[in-house]
C-alpha cells in the first residue's frame, strides 16, 4: 500500500468523527437542547440545567433534596435552619415514639382529658380502647390531636414528650424542641418547634427505619372500624395525595404560630427507582399547596433525569 494510502486511512476515521458531532451540534443547536457543564457537585443525575433561575416561594423556609442511595442534591433551600414552629408536623416523631414503645396490638383507651383537647378529628367517645395500629391511622391521616394525647397518656404524657427529645438528639436535630405530642400551639411561647434542617432528618428516619408510617400516610382516605362496626370515614389532610401519584407519602401541619406547613416525599420524575426520592419541606406558608405544587414544577423542568 501506498504512502498517501495509509494517510488517507488514518485520517479517515478522524474526518468522519468530526463531521458526525458537528451534524448533531447543528441539529441539537436548533431545538430547546442546552448542554449542561459538570462541576464536582453535579457529576450525577439529575443534571441542572443552564439558564434556569431559582425559584422563590413566599414561605418561611423550605428545603428540597434528591437523595439515593449513594447520593444527596441540595434543590432549593432557604432559612432550612432557622427554627419555626412545625404544628402537626410533630406526629411523625409522635408515631415514631408509639412504634418504639407500644406493640400494634396493644390497647389505647380514649379518655375524656383527650377528647377534650383542640380539634375534632377522630370521633372519639371516653372510654374506646383502640389497638394501636388503628389510633396510628387516625393519628396520621387524620392528623388527630386527640389520639395524640391518648398514645401519651399510655405512658404517662412528661415521659413521652422526653422521648421525643430524646430521639431528635439521637437523630442530630439540634433545632428541634417538643413540648406536645401534638403540635398545637400553647397559649406561651413553648410551642413545638424545629427547621427544615431538622425534618429532613426525621423524615430520612422514617424513610430508612418505619416503613409502616409512610404507608399509612400515603392513604388518601379509608373506613375506620371499631369492635367490628364502622366509626367513622377518614380522609388524609394532604390532598396532593389524589392530584399526583409521584407523591408516596407526606404530613400537613397548621396553627396561626406555625401557618401552614407540609413534608411531602415523592418519586423522582421519570424514575423507577425505589432507592431514589426527593423529599420537599415548606414551613411558614399562606398556601402549602401552591407552593408545592411551584416546586414540584420547578424541580421537573430545571433538571436532566
Amino acid at each position: 500500500m501506498k504512502k498517501n494510502d495509509w494517510i488517507f486511512f488514518f485520517f479517515l476515521p478522524a474526518l468522519l468523527f468530526s463531521v458526525f458531532f458537528r451534524f448533531k451540534e447543528n441539529v441539537l443547536a436548533g431545538s430547546d437542547f442546552s448542554f449542561v457543564t459538570l462541576t464536582e457537585n453535579s457529576l450525577f443525575r439529575p443534571l441542572h440545567k443552564s439558564g434556569i433561575n431559582r425559584l422563590e416561594l413566599d414561605s418561611l423556609s423550605y428545603l428540597s433534596v434528591f437523595i439515593d442511595k449513594n447520593n444527596k442534591k441540595v434543590f432549593l433551600e432557604k432559612n432550612s435552619q432557622e427554627k419555626v414552629f412545625i404544628a402537626s408536623l410533630t406526629k411523625l416523631m409522635t408515631a415514631v415514639i408509639v412504634l418504639e414503645n407500644y406493640g400494634l396490638e396493644d390497647k389505647v383507651v380514649i379518655s375524656e382529658k383527650a377528647i377534650a383537647t383542640f380539634g375534632l378529628a377522630g370521633e372519639f367517645k371516653k372510654g374506646e380502647a383502640f389497638p394501636v395500629k388503628d389510633l396510628l391511622y387516625i393519628l396520621l391521616v387524620e392528623s388527630s390531636n386527640d389520639a395524640a394525647e391518648a398514645f401519651a397518656e399510655k405512658m404517662g404524657r412528661s415521659e413521652f414528650v422526653s422521648s421525643m427529645n430524646q430521639k431528635a438528639k439521637e437523630l442530630g436535630m439540634e433545632s428541634t424542641v417538643f413540648f406536645n405530642p401534638s403540635g398545637l400551639d400553647s397559649e406561651t411561647d413553648k410551642g413545638n418547634q424545629s427547621s427544615a434542617g431538622d425534618l429532613e432528618k426525621l423524615t430520612l428516619c422514617v424513610v430508612k427505619n418505619y416503613p409502616l408510617i409512610a404507608q399509612m400516610l400515603s392513604v388518601y382516605e379509608m373506613d375506620m372500624y371499631y369492635e367490628g362496626r364502622l366509626h367513622h370515614y377518614m380522609r388524609n389532610t394532604n390532598v396532593l395525595l389524589k392530584e399526583d401519584s409521584r407523591y408516596s407519602w407526606g404530613k400537613t401541619g397548621y396553627t396561626i404560630k406555625a401557618k401552614e406547613c407540609i413534608i411531602l416525599v415523592m418519586r423522582p420524575p421519570f424514575s423507577k427507582d425505589e432507592n431514589s426520592y426527593i423529599i420537599n419541606i415548606i414551613m411558614g406558608s399562606e398556601d402549602r399547596f401552591k407552593n408545592a405544587r411551584l416546586m414540584e414544577q420547578w424541580i421537573k423542568e430545571s433538571f436532566y433525569w
